[in-house]
Order: structure tokens, then C-alpha cells, then sequence
């Protein structure tokens, strides 16, 4: 096993980075903050996520331990989806809690991608992540983040124009042209069309029982 592509080189240094920024500010790291204040041991988790990110991160890079860095950053990302992220649609506005799952949700599809591709003894039983249904989960958990990242750029117009350098002019024009490309290539990703063009990790469509290719 090697390297795969400048998409799994580019995630795993994210993923460092991400951990780094964790260790150093726990409450700055998107991925692992927030976890509600009533949850025990809430500080000890944020580090703990953060040191599972950059241990994994480095993990993937190393031949021999990718897929062990695969498998418990995949297990550590969906435990913190369905522990701290899904109840925060019971207990805040939709809009709040979207914010909170669809980025985790990203970073899930991409681990997911990258698991079934290191992945040898666990894939090939896993027949509900198997082939083409891994490639659906990972593709639909991408593209309907895309979607509501879109979307958000319309909702909440005045914190994303906020964002627009001074300096461009139209800052209303970029604001919605944005939007309307996050939500365009969401579209792309969930059908399949144009997959290179709205996204690397467009994979190709393999059989039912061969991995994923990585682009």
C-alpha cells in the first residue's frame, strides 16, 4: 500500500492540522466542537478527539498502519455523529444543527472513502458497506452537506457576505454565485454526474465485491 492520491495525502494532513489546532484550542476545532457542557468529561473528550485526529492523521500516511488509522478514525467520526451531533436536532433550530452535522458529515464520507479502500479482512464482510453501498453512503453523506453549505449561503446571506474581502466588489453576487455552486455540486455528487468536475472524491464505480478507486 503506498500513498493513493494527492486526495488521501490531502485528508490525512487535514486531519493533522485539525488535531493540532484541537491540542492547542479545543474549542476552535469544527470537527470534534462542539459537545454539549452537560456531557461528563467534556474537555477530556475535545482532547481526546483532537489526539485521535493527529494520531490518525500521521496513520494514514504510514503504509503499515493506514488501515488501523482508517478503521478508528471511521468508528471515532460516526460515534461523535450519533453521541453529540444528531441529538442537537431535538434540543436547537434545524439550522443549528445542520451546522453541526454536515461538516463531521464530510469529513465521515471522505474516512469512509478511504476505509474501504485500506480495508482487507472487515470489507470483505461488511457486505452493507461493500462496494457500490460504501461509494452510496460516502456519496450521499458528501453531497447533501454540499447542498446545505449552499443553501446556508442564502439563509444566513449577511455572515457570508461578511466574509467577502473588502477589496472584491459585488460582494452580494459572490455571496449568492457561491451558494449556488455548493448547491449545484451537491446535486452533481448525489446523481453522478460530472463527478471530477464537482468533487475529486468522485470515485469510480467499481463491482459489487472490488474495492473503490482512489482518484
Amino acid at each position: 500500500m503506498r500513498i493513493e492520491s494527492v486526495v488521501h495525502a490531502t485528508f490525512a494532513s487535514t486531519m493533522i492540522g485539525l488535531g493540532i489546532v484541537g491540542l492547542f484550542r479545543p474549542d476552535f476545532a469544527p470537527v470534534w466542537n462542539p459537545v454539549p457542557a452537560t456531557v461528563p468529561a467534556r474537555e477530556l473528550l475535545l482532547y481526546l478527539g483532537a489526539l485521535i485526529s493527529v494520531t490518525c492523521g500521521i496513520g494514514l500516511l504510514i503504509p503499515r498502519v493506514a488501515i488501523i488509522a482508517a478503521r478508528l478514525l471511521l468508528a471515532t467520526l460516526l460515534l461523535w455523529l450519533l453521541l453529540f451531533r444528531l441529538p442537537n436536532f431535538l434540543r436547537a433550530t434545524v439550522f443549528e444543527a445542520c451546522w453541526s452535522v454536515f461538516p463531521l458529515a464530510v469529513m465521515l464520507a471522505a474516512a469512509l472513502i478511504l476505509y474501504l479502500w485500506f480495508a482487507d479482512w472487515d470489507y470483505m464482510h461488511l457486505s452493507p458497506i461493500r462496494g457500490n453501498h460504501g461509494i452510496r453512503i460516502a456519496r450521499v453523506l458528501y453531497g447533501l452537506s454540499l447542498i446545505f453549505f449552499g443553501t446556508a449561503h442564502f439563509i444566513d446571506v449577511k455572515d457570508t457576505v461578511s466574509l467577502i474581502p473588502n477589496w472584491l466588489p459585488g460582494h452580494l453576487f459572490w455571496a449568492y454565485s457561491t451558494g449556488c455552486t455548493f448547491v449545484a455540486a451537491g446535486v452533481a455528487v448525489l446523481l453522478g454526474w460530472c463527478g471530477f468536475l464537482s468533487c475529486w472524491q468522485a470515485p469510480r464505480t467499481p463491482s459489487s465485491g472490488a474495492r473503490p478507486s482512489l482518484p
